[in-house]
């Protein structure tokens, strides 16, 4: 059994966001913007009291300004929306209980 198997676990979106937000308290990093990387996709991700957000970065180059990427998970207290729940072919989208996960066992490198 995994040891992050209780943030596997959480349902509601106000479980999700106080996890969440424990880890990032816990690590220094609430209320502050992080640049990552992880599977070798760039994202820009925060935590506050009110919510999590992660933004995946562009990686296309000579998109203008205006195209420099998009939401891929936000959860507040009574809302969430992953990438998950949109069709896709690949298995390069990350629901809700893998970004607790990353964020947890810190699998990724910040940039």
């Amino acid at each position: 059994m995994n040891g992050y198997h209780s943030y596997v676990q959480e349902q509601s979106s106000r479980d999700v966001l106080q996890k969440l937000i424990e880890i990032f308290a816990s690590k220094g990093w609430l209320n502050k913007n992080l640049k990552i990387k992880y599977q070798h996709r760039r994202y820009r991700i925060s935590c506050s009291e009110e919510r999590f957000f992660a933004y995946q970065i562009n990686e296309s180059c000579g998109l203008g300004p205006g195209v420099p990427g998009w939401p891929v998970c936000i959860i507040k207290e009574d809302y969430i929306y992953d990438e998950s729940g949109i069709l896709d072919f690949t298995s390069t989208v990350l629901t809700i209980h893998d970004w607790l996960n990353i964020m947890a066992t810190e699998k990724f490198e910040v940039i």
